[in-house]
């Protein structure tokens, strides 16, 4: 039961940018807000540590030019961003071949195989224009595409190996999983939020044309700074207990009384705290079946950008591990060369199972293979496991199985009583980047504000 007088308008569960957003817009509309966070730190999977004697971003770290919301949010707050390095030749490492390229995806050869990929990939753009960008549940055919797996579909219908690897790489880089893991009517929906397959394939740079001068982290530690109510970092809520009058969210040593939470957090997270009453069983049945992915992120450090040199962009693409993802993000003045390697899905769970020397000798070996030489020595390296992480349990962003979305796609944004939802997973565009994130936190605070207001209009009538 929820005694005593109500302290605040709204707790935040969860600092990472969905929840440090809404926080702020709830403030900049009158209302008294009050963040939690479970780390000892706000920025959620946005981490920034300095490493060989630069800021590097071991998880979330660029934007593209179309993040209106993100790129509006860094100006607010005063936090510069920087061009990300793109020039030279991109590295692709497909079927056990090497080669370089202008092109960010691999051609497919020969030329009525690429013919064949063209057609499977324009054909899942066609279903993918169909698929309603807030409902994605509503669409025609929506049982029959959620009944059967991306794999399922690959399988079926995608008939060059080239054609077949793009498809599991995007898999994997936008979600953390496996083609086996997701739901086709997911994958759609997600790839729909993002701008489509076409626009994926044809200009990816779109989506790491910026980077933060300073590190992503320093962008939620400003909005933090514009908050004008408490953010208590190191305080993990355990309970959220809710009745007609209020909600009492409480932690391991407080109680606090509020009018309305809301929970940024993703749904696997969000589904650990204790509720009373429970939540409604659909809700919860979410929670337990919305896993995220898994991603490691690798830093190394040189002396130099050495790659340049040889006109090289430090981008790299790889159908096999670990290292699945290479990009440069050297400081803008080049006083050192950084690569950033990512391994994700299976190849991430096989990375996190080994001791910290293997790890470092399994990545720095796949990025040595990438450029064509026997090894390369950095001055520093610096690795993160996020599905480890307790307060992250995956990256970049959760997914569905087969018959989820269709079943239980509608109650990801709806609110539970006084609880509301955010978080990038909430997010319609963008879902998985940071623009998601910012889309949700401006959604959600729309959502309770409008509640407030019309408590505030019936307690004056």
């Amino acid at each position: 039961m929820v005694v005593g007088l109500v302290e605040h308008d709204v707790a935040v569960v969860g600092a990472g940018l969905s929840g440090l957003v809404a926080a702020r817009r709830l403030e900049a509309r009158g209302a008294s807000v009050i963040v939690f966070e479970a780390r000892d730190r706000v920025g959620g999977k946005m981490l920034t540590e300095t490493v060989g004697g630069v800021p590097v971003d071991l998880g979330a770290r660029c934007i593209g030019g179309e993040h209106e919301r993100v790129i509006a949010l860094a100006r607010d707050v005063g936090v510069p961003t920087v061009p990300q390095y793109a020039s030279g030749r991109n590295i692709h490492y497909f079927g056990g071949r090497r080669s370089t390229t202008r092109s960010v995806w691999p051609r497919v050869t020969p030329w009525y195989a690429e013919a064949a990929a063209s057609v499977a990939l324009l054909r899942i753009d066609r279903m993918i224009r169909r698929i309603p960008r807030e409902h994605p549940w509503f669409a025609a055919d929506a049982q029959s595409l959620d009944s059967m797996t991306l794999e399922d579909f690959k399988r079926r219908n995608v008939w060059t190996s080239g054609a077949r690897a793009v498809i599991d790489l995007l898999a994997r880089l936008l979600l953390g999983a496996e083609p086996r893991e997701i739901s086709f009517l997911f994958f759609l929906a997600h790839v729909r939020g993002v701008g489509g397959l076409t626009r994926l394939l044809e200009r990816p740079e779109g989506v790491r044309e910026l980077a933060f001068e300073h590190g992503a982290q320093q962008l939620c530690e400003q909005v933090r700074t514009h908050l004008h109510g408490d953010t208590r970092v190191g305080e993990p809520i355990v309970a959220i207990e809710q009745d007609d009058e209020g909600v009492v969210v409480r932690s391991e040593r407080s109680a606090t009384r509020v009018r309305y939470v809301v929970v940024a957090l993703s749904p696997a997270l969000a589904g650990r705290i204790r509720y009373s009453p429970p939540l409604p069983a659909a809700r919860d049945a979410l929670s337990q079946q919305m896993p995220l992915g898994a991603g490691t992120k690798a830093i190394a450090v040189f002396e130099r950008p050495w790659w340049r040199e040889q006109g090289l962009s430090g981008f790299a693409l790889a159908d096999r591990g670990p290292v699945q993802l290479l990009v440069d993000e050297s400081p803008a003045d080049g006083s050192r060369g950084v690569l950033s390697a990512l391994v994700a899905g299976y190849a991430a769970r096989e990375l996190g199972q080994l001791g910290a020397d293997e790890r470092r000798r399994a990545v720095l070996g796949s990025v040595a293979r990438l450029f064509g030489m026997n090894e390369i020595v950095p001055l520093a390296y610096r690795d993160y496991s996020w599905d480890v992480d307790p307060w992250s349990r995956g990256m970049p962003a959760a997914h569905m199985g087969p018959g989820v979305m269709s079943a239980l796609g509608s109650v990801l944004r709806e609110p539970a009583g006084r609880i509301h939802w955010a978080g990038t997973e909430t997010a319609t565009e963008w879902t998985g980047f940071m623009e998601g994130a910012v889309e949700a936190g401006e959604r959600v605070a729309s959502e309770v504000l409008a509640r407030i207001g019309e408590h505030r209009r019936r307690a004056t009538a």
